[in-house]
């Protein structure tokens, strides 16, 4: 039950746009927002820009900007990772 009492309904939407460059390179924009309506309402806000590098067939390098707000509070988060496939 008190799994219950921390759902919350909402709506929301995305949109985003993915563009190839070049053959190794990938570029994703993207938003969206979540409304809450029921009981403490708020949105719930998200923009992101990743980059995705190929390095051969068993790897690739990416990176990212996302910018968040939830009630006044923002937050931006940025993220570098290398990636190995095997």
């Amino acid at each position: 039950m008190q799994a219950l009492a921390r759902l919350a309904p909402a709506l929301g939407g995305s949109a985003g746009v993915l563009r190839t460059i070049g053959e190794q390179w990938k570029l994703h924009l993207f938003g969206r927002d979540v409304y809450y309506a029921l009981g403490d309402s708020h949105n719930d806000l998200e923009l992101s820009l990743q980059a995705h590098f190929s390095c051969g067939t068993n790897g690739s390098l990416s990176a990212g900007v996302t910018w968040r707000k939830v009630y006044s509070v923002r937050d931006t988060e940025g993220i570098l990772a290398w990636n190995i496939f095997f």
